[in-house]
This record gives structure tokens, C-alpha cells and sequence, in this order.
């Protein structure tokens, strides 16, 4: 009988575990919880360690608990990162659920407290004029979500480029508020980790609530007195801190809109559970901002729909550190390593969410081995990450077939990254449109690395990615959706090595002129500097 382990990437240090452990990702637990298939699993293992960035943070934890305890016929473990653990036995299940029923009796008082708030810091924000910037102050950074344990994707990088060009584009390093740390952030600007309260866990999207007003609190404490030069805050759901803390300092905020957080629940996710109040909230960020960025022309036109001013809008492609990712890295002894060797490399990189486009993107590439059979022998398929939709992906490689023509390689730590990419010749962004119809507004981060690694690209023509790249100038663009249309662009590029030479090279020009991070940061400086002279 096997133990499991319950880890996201690898155990941490000084973990005693026993031998013969079946690990699964946080994503395969909540798969498995919320699937038909957790009655196998039942009383399947010997004991359960749940491996948690920190004990008492944790969604649902009753919940949790008692899936745990119907996993294991022995021990159950809650561990965190600084190895302080908690067993779960039929006490804790008890104190656990006594804790739910009295906030439970609590709830409706806090949430009439918070809509008080909210209706109080609306009014302000709206007859709130513009405020000046605060010359030689450092700005302020805050990052409130709850992914405590993201070291990997989009928002990791968006955040350390932003972060690390801030100090120069303002001329002062900034000050960091963040849930979780970054390993990409230069080492020199120091992080205060910031957390929610342990309270409210078992009612969803509670603690992210009450965390706008600690984390808003934490900050002013941290800041000591003194007024930064503005507050710039990486907006997430149902966190209204930037807002609250800057009505309250009077200095200017910069929200960062990524979407909206009500949609994006409803249809990559898990509805909110309260979908007004969660509106509320995210209407007040807007109101309260003098300057939103935002990251594609989609999400401009949607605030404006919204009654945003056209001047407070800041469309601001995501960028790359041109520096981290270039063509001349030497990726021989990994390429060695993953079996790659001799082999043509078609690669993709991400975190397999719904909008990725992988299942399609195995379809395409079943495609198109079987119209040149001889690419079995030669040609591999190398997908770097590991989400939602890996499992699917992998069972579709398995059932078209092509399985042995596919490398996974799972989950790699942010700054091995470009080596990943360098083990490739063609990199691919096979983004398919929206599930309800609406335009697509993200701006992936992986298209300016893919750009910057010199490396011809095939990619989905939709929103911004067809703005950026130029079909048959800067990348090979395909009808998005289709898997045919992208083996036929595979095919294109396969067979045309000259012209996969110059969108390498024309890509990689484009990103040094207009799409590093620096470009990306000093636009939102100057934009701040205009309207908040």
C-alpha cells in the first residue's frame, strides 16, 4: 500500500518521507476531489502528507480534511514549507468544523461591514481629483493574491519585470508587499511577505476580502509614516488594498487589469460566489485608479464600455527580459538529457490553462506526422509546464497516437525557462478563442519570450497576437482553433528553413526595439508622470 504525498514541484528539505510515495500536484487532488473517480481512492493509501506554502492558509480546509482522511487508512499530515505540521484525526475534524459554524454565525455581519466600506471608499474615489506624484519617494508594489505557492507562469514574470525595471525607470528602488516571493526578481530589492488572516477558509472568496484590509494596513505600517511616490497593485479578486490604501494617503494608484476577475471565475474557473459584491469590488479599483494598464486593445475597449476615461487607459503589451532569453544559449547537455538529441524540436511552454490551445496543438501535430510519416523518425514535440488541462493533454497524445513523439516535461523552475526554449526550432503559441464568444485580451507572456529567443514561431492569429507578430514578416500566423491550419503552418516552417531563419531574426529585432520590459515599465511611468504631474 503506497504513501501520498501532496506536493506542488519538490518536497521541502528535511521532509522525512517513508519509501514507496505516489506523489500528485495540488491539480490532480482537486481533480480527484472534484471528479468521479476519488470513491477508487478511498482507504487506497497507507498514510497522506498535504504539503502547504503555509498551515491555516488553505481553502476549504474542512473540507480538505476530511478527503484527506478518507484517502488514508493511517496518518494524516498537513506540512508547510518550514516543515511545521499539523495531523488531522477525528479532533481536529471536530475543531475544525466547531470553528466553520461559529464563523458561519459571524459571516453576514462581516460581509455587511465590508459593503459599508466599499460603498464609503466609491464615493470618495469618485469625487476624488487628481493627485500629485511625490518626487525622490519609492513607489509601492503590491501584490495581494492568494496563489501563495505560483513560481511559475505569466504573473511570475510580469511581476520581476515590472519589479526589476521600477528602480530605474524611477530612479528609486521600489518598496514589494507580495503573498509570495519571485525567483526571478533581481536579489537586490527586498520583499515583505504579506498574508491574510487564518480566519474564514472554509468560505470561499471570505478571506481575500479581509485581506484588503490587513494587507492595506500592513503596508501603511511598513511604510512608516512616509507617502510613496505612487501605489501600483497587480489587481486580483476581490481585493480592494491599493484602493483603500491610497484614498486614505492621497497619492496616486496604478491598478493593473488583467480582466475581469467575475469572468474569468465563470468561465476558466469556479463562478464567485458572490458575484455582486465581487463587481463592487472590482469596479471600485477601477474608479479609484488614475491610471489603469491594461495589456491589450480588448481590454481598453471593454473599460471604456464601462464608463472608464479614455486618458486614465494605458494599453501595455507585456514585455521580455531580452537578456534572460536570446538566441545564442547553448541548451546541448539539455537537449541530451530529455532525449532530444539529432531530433527537429517543435516546442511550446506555459501553464496549460483552458485558453493554451494544447489539446489542439497535439491534434495538429498528430496531423501532421501523418502527412509526412518520415517526421516520425525525426521530428518531436517538446511541451514545457504543467495545469489544468496536462492530464488531457497527455491522454490525447496517447489516443492520437503519437505519444513516443512527445516530450512533457511537467512543471520547471521560471529561470530554467530559456534553456527549455533553446532546446527547440520552432515554438508555438496555439491560443484558441474565448469559450463564450468574447473577444480574446490576454498579451502571453510566452510570445515575447518565443520572440526573444530568435526562434521562428507558429502561432494563433487572435487579439493581440496577431498585432504583434506579422504573418510571414515576424511569425507563421494560423487560423485559431484549427488544428489542420496549424500542421499546415508547422508543415510550412519545417520545410522552408530560410524563412523560419528570417521570423526568428525579424521577431527578435521587434522585441529589442518596442517589447522588453523596460519599454513596458518606463510606458507606465510616463503615462503616470502626465497625469499626475
Amino acid at each position: 500500500m503506497a504513501h501520498l504525498l501532496i506536493c506542488d514541484g519538490e518536497p521541502p528539505l528535511g521532509l522525512d518521507l517513508p519509501q514507496g510515495v505516489e506523489t500528485w500536484s495540488h491539480t490532480e487532488f482537486a481533480a480527484t476531489v472534484r471528479g468521479p473517480g476519488l470513491r477508487r481512492h478511498l482507504f487506497r493509501h497507507a498514510s497522506v502528507t498535504l504539503v502547504l506554502p503555509h498551515l491555516g492558509l488553505r481553502p476549504r480546509p474542512l473540507l480538505v480534511m476530511g478527503v484527506l482522511r478518507l484517502l488514508a487508512r493511517g496518518e494524516v499530515t498537513l506540512v508547510d514549507t518550514s516543515l511545521a505540521r499539523l495531523r488531522i484525526g477525528p479532533w481536529q475534524l471536530i475543531r475544525q468544523m466547531t470553528r466553520a459554524v461559529g464563523e458561519a454565525l459571524r459571516l453576514p455581519g462581516l460581509l455587511e461591514g465590508v459593503r459599508d466600506e466599499l460603498a464609503e471608499l466609491s464615493q470618495r474615489a469618485q469625487q476624488r481629483g487628481a493627485v500629485a506624484l511625490h518626487p525622490g519617494a519609492p513607489c509601492l508594489y503590491l501584490k495581494t493574491d492568494l496563489w501563495f505557492s505560483t513560481q511559475v507562469g505569466g504573473s511570475v514574470t510580469h511581476m520581476a519585470g515590472v519589479i526589476n525595471n521600477l528602480a530605474v525607470t524611477t530612479g528609486t528602488p521600489p518598496l514589494v508587499l507580495s503573498t509570495a516571493g519571485n525567483p526571478i526578481l533581481d536579489t537586490a530589492i527586498a520583499v515583505r511577505t504579506i498574508l491574510p488572516p487564518p480566519v474564514f477558509w472554509d468560505f470561499r472568496e471570505i478571506p481575500a476580502l479581509l485581506f484588503s484590509r490587513s494587507a492595506s494596513d500592513e503596508a501603511k505600517a511598513a511604510l512608516g509614516g512616509r507617502r510613496p511616490s505612487f501605489i501600483y497593485q497587480r489587481y486580483s479578486l476581490n481585493n480592494y488594498a491599493g484602493a483603500r490604501l491610497a484614498l486614505a494617503l492621497e497619492v496616486p494608484l496604478v491598478t493593473e487589469y488583467n480582466g475581469s476577475e467575475v469572468w474569468i471565475s465563470r468561465n476558466w474557473g469556479t463562478p464567485v460566489a458572490r458575484p455582486a459584491l465581487s463587481e463592487r469590488v472590482e469596479q471600485l479599483n477601477l474608479d479609484a485608479a488614475d491610471l489603469i494598464v491594461v495589456v491589450s486593445e480588448v481590454l481598453r475597449q471593454e473599460l471604456l464600455e464601462r464608463g472608464v476615461p479614455a486618458e486614465r487607459i494605458l494599453v501595455n503589451p507585456n514585455g521580455v527580459d531580452a537578456e534572460a532569453f536570446h538566441p545564442a544559449i547553448d541548451a546541448t547537455a539539455l537537449r541530451r538529457e530529455l532525449g532530444l538529441e539529432g531530433m527537429t524540436v517543435i516546442g511550446f511552454i506555459g501553464t496549460f490553462g483552458p485558453w493554451h490551445g494544447t489539446e489542439e496543438l497535439v491534434e495538429a501535430f498528430a496531423r501532421l506526422l501523418e502527412s509526412r510519416p518520415e517526421y516520425r523518425e525525426s521530428v518531436r514535440l517538446l511541451l514545457v509546464g504543467q495545469g489544468v488541462r496536462h492530464a488531457a493533454t497527455l491522454e490525447k497524445t496517447e489516443r492520437l497516437g503519437v505519444s513516443q513523439n512527445c516530450v512533457f516535461t511537467g512543471q520547471v523552475p521560471q529561470q530554467d525557462a530559456p534553456r527549455y526554449l533553446a532546446c527547440c526550432e520552432m515554438l508555438v503559441a496555439p491560443h484558441v478563442p474565448n469559450p463564450d464568444g468574447t473577444p480574446f485580451f490576454g498579451s502571453p507572456t510566452k510570445l515575447f519570450e518565443y520572440m526573444a529567443m530568435g526562434r521562428p514561431i507558429v502561432a494563433s492569429a487572435l487579439g493581440q497576437i496577431g498585432e504583434v507578430l506579422d504573418h510571414g514578416r515576424s511569425a507563421w500566423l494560423v487560423e485559431p482553433g484549427e488544428p489542420g491550419r496549424l500542421a499546415e503552418g508547422l508543415s510550412v516552417v519545417l520545410q522552408q528553413p530560410d524563412l523560419g531563419r528570417h521570423l526568428g531574426a525579424s521577431a527578435r529585432q521587434e522585441v529589442l526595439e518596442r517589447h522588453t520590459w523596460r519599454h513596458h515599465t518606463q510606458r507606465i511611468v510616463s503615462s503616470l508622470e502626465r497625469l499626475c504631474p
